[in-house]
Formats: C-alpha cells, sequence, structure tokens
C-alpha cells in the first residue's frame, strides 16, 4: 500500500457511549495529521463478515467484528506526530500514535460492540504497558484495558470510541524510599530477611551469622558508579545495601541476594556488584529463575552496589521436545545448540516438572523442537503418549 503524506487540521467531535463504563464522553480538540496509513471503505456485506484495518507494517490492527456496525463506513488510520500532544511525565511512549477514525452517513456512529485493537510496541523489558486513548477536552490519556501479549510484543484491547488517538505508554522502573532495619541482637542471630515492599529486592541474612545488634539500609542508586562491561547489559535498577554490625563483628556467613529483572531475553543473567578497588563490575554466582524473572546469587560484602546483568549468550530455550529410545543413555538427549556432555535442566512448561540430561547427541532437525529427550527422561516430565510437548531448556553451569 502507498502512504499518502497529507497535512490537515481536524477539528472534530465525537460523541460515543462507553456501553462498559456506562457513562458518555465527548473528545474534541484540533490534531495535526502527519502520515495517512489507511483509508478504507467498508461496504454492507464487508460488515456484515467483519473487517480488519492495518497499517503497512502490520503494527497496528483495527478488527471492526460482525455485528459492531449497521451502516457504511470509511475508515482512515493516520500517524501523528509525538510534538502535537502532550505526553505523561510518568511514563515512557512505546509505540506510534495512532489515529483512527470511522465514518458513515450519519455521525457520530453508534458503535454496538466494541472494536477490536491489535497494537505492536517497541520494548524488550516487563515493565507494565497499557494502550492509552487521548481524551483533548481534559487534555489527558485515559487508559483502556489491556493485554499485553509480551511474547509476541503486542497489546490486544478494545475501543468503543469510533474516532480516537492511541498510544501504548510503559511505566517507569520503580523507585523506592531508603529502608532501614534496625534488629537487637536477639532477633537478629535468629537470622533476618529485608526488601523492599515490591519484592523487587530481598536481602536474606542467614541464622548465626552475627551475634549482635545489627543496622541493614536499602536503597536505590541511580547513577553508574562505573561503565557498563562490553557485552553486558544492566537489566535491573542497581541497588545498594550496608549492613552495619555493633563493634564492627565480621558477617560469618554468606548472604543472598534476591534481585527483580526486566529484560525478556533468555540468556544468561547474574548479579554483579560493583569493585571499587579495581573499578569494574564483579559477578556473583547467581541462580535465574525465568518464571519469576529473579535473579540469586550469594555474597559474603557487608556493603555493596548490585545489579542484574545479561549477557548475549544463550543459555535458556524454548520450544518442543520429542523423545526418543536409547537404552545405552536413559537420561540422554539431543540438541543442537550446546555441546556434547552439557548438562541441560528440561522443563514441562504446561506441568512444570524438571529433569536434568546430558547431551548426547545433535538434533532434532525439525522446526520448532529444541530438543529430543531419551524416553526414561521425557517419561519424567510427560506422558510419553502425548510425543511432543513443550518445554523450557537452560544450560547447568
Amino acid at each position: 500500500m502507498t502512504i499518502i503524506t497529507v497535512k490537515i487540521t481536524l477539528r472534530q467531535t465525537v460523541f460515543s457511549g462507553l456501553l462498559c463504563l456506562g457513562i458518555f464522553l465527548v473528545l474534541a480538540g484540533p490534531v495535526q495529521a502527519q502520515d495517512r496509513l489507511a483509508d478504507v471503505h467498508l461496504d454492507a456485506e464487508t460488515i456484515e463478515r467483519g473487517y480488519t484495518v492495518e497499517t503497512p507494517n502490520s503494527s497496528f490492527r483495527l478488527g471492526v467484528l460482525p455485528g459492531v456496525l449497521s451502516q457504511t463506513v470509511s475508515v482512515t488510520l493516520k500517524s501523528l506526530d509525538t510534538s502535537d500532544i502532550s505526553l505523561p511525565e510518568d511514563k515512557i511512549l512505546v509505540s506510534p500514535l495512532i489515529e483512527y477514525d470511522l465514518r458513515g452517513d450519519t455521525n457520530p456512529l453508534l458503535l454496538h460492540q466494541p472494536l477490536a485493537l491489535t497494537f505492536s510496541y517497541e520494548s524488550d523489558n516487563f515493565y507494565s504497558k497499557r494502550v492509552y486513548f487521548w481524551n483533548s477536552l481534559d487534555n489527558a490519556w485515559v487508559e483502556l484495558p489491556s493485554n499485553d501479549v509480551w511474547k509476541k510484543s503486542l497489546i490486544q484491547a478494545l475501543s468503543h470510541l469510533p474516532y480516537s488517538i492511541l498510544a501504548i505508554f510503559e511505566d517507569l522502573p520503580p523507585s523506592h524510599a531508603p529502608a532501614s532495619f534496625d534488629f537487637l541482637a536477639e532477633d537478629a542471630v535468629l537470622g533476618q530477611s529485608v526488601a523492599f515492599l515490591d519484592e523487587s529486592f530481598r536481602l536474606e541474612m542467614a541464622e548465626g551469622a552475627v551475634q549482635n545488634r545489627v543496622l541493614i539500609s536499602l536503597k536505590d542508586r541511580a547513577e553508574l558508579p562505573g561503565e557498563v562491561p562490553e557485552g553486558l547489559s544492566l537489566v535491573s535498577p542497581l541497588y545498594q545495601f550496608h549492613v552495619y554490625t555493633s563493634d564492627e563483628e565480621a558477617i560469618a556467613k554468606p548472604m543472598y541476594v534476591n534481585m527483580d529483572y526486566y529484560s525478556r531475553n533468555l540468556t544468561k543473567k547474574a548479579i554483579r556488584y560493583w569493585d571499587g578497588n579495581r573499578l569494574e563490575w564483579v559477578e556473583l554466582p547467581s541462580d535465574t529463575s525465568y518464571d519469576l524473572r529473579k535473579v540469586r546469587a550469594m555474597i559474603h560484602l557487608p556493603y555493596a552496589i548490585v545489579g542484574v546483568f545479561e549477557t548475549d549468550e544463550i543459555t535458556v530455550q524454548e520450544g518442543k521436545a520429542s523423545w526418543y529410545d536409547h537404552p545405552r543413555y536413559p537420561y540422554g538427549a539431543a540438541n543442537n545448540d550446546f555441546g556434547y556432555d552439557t548438562q541441560l535442566r528440561v522443563t514441562n512448561l504446561e506441568n512444570g516438572k524438571s529433569v536434568i540430561v546430558t547431551v548426547v547427541s545433535c538434533g532434532p532437525f525439525v522446526p520448532g523442537r529444541v530438543i529430543d529427550l531419551s524416553k526414561t527422561a521425557f517419561a519424567d516430565i510427560a506422558n510419553v503418549g502425548l510425543g511432543v510437548i513443550n518445554v523450557r531448556v537452560e544450560k547447568i553451569d
């Protein structure tokens, strides 16, 4: 489809009953249109069976479902410049600004059912994202109930408006007020765990790690103390903790740091701390929960600035698994991406059951299949009669 560039001023008032909310809105105001992305006329036959109008790159789709309209309409999609509308300061724009306009013989149109919206976004993190429409009467963005299909980087939403300006906004990273925790000796000796309220950061102290009173402080760290090393990406906020002990008592046992991360990539992740003497980020032995998007690491330091970093090394795969008979290797597996003798944890995504296997062969060579398991290993996580299941494959260091 040829994209026609136009510059016109729209001054339009749209009345629409929001059926799901039982309220009546008036949206009005001039907006400067930039690019016409689609212009489609829907006749009675097309309206009866339903039709989807989309942008040339399919990043935005507007579904007119059967029964939505009772008259022929013209549907226009346009992109808008971000300078034409104020954007919220507490959110990040992760999509184009899209204007859609449905016009018929009588206006404003009455929609008998909502329009189905599918909207792509550009973001590789897990911060909350939702579709908003522009209410120019109040000069405000209003949230639409949204379903984030994050594996496809798109959001689904419903709209009862025949005309709207839409965008996807992402929440900013969480911020926390500094927190302090004071434990008397009788409590400190039992071991303690402290965290921010949203559980994005938690520090655990083992029983018997200290014998006397202890004070623990937690806070966000806004500035990077040093550059992110080449080949790494910071995928969490930075946090700083400090454990103050009475009379400078040494902490006798290691502590554990638990941190959220926001990356969607199935790559290796580890918590690192900033070494102010060596001026570098030092990796801690870390265990990643890809389901919960958390990393856990052991640390011996009473003070540290920590963050979650990821590499581009693939350590996790998701796809389908089948099985084969291999009496010599009851817990063997065939995989093309991990070398021979590599140990892998294979988890059935339907029931959460896991099994540890060793790569003994290459394969499979079927699109979408990431691993073939020995029959014994497959039986540990699923009924062999299923043949093929959805799994996550994790390399065990």
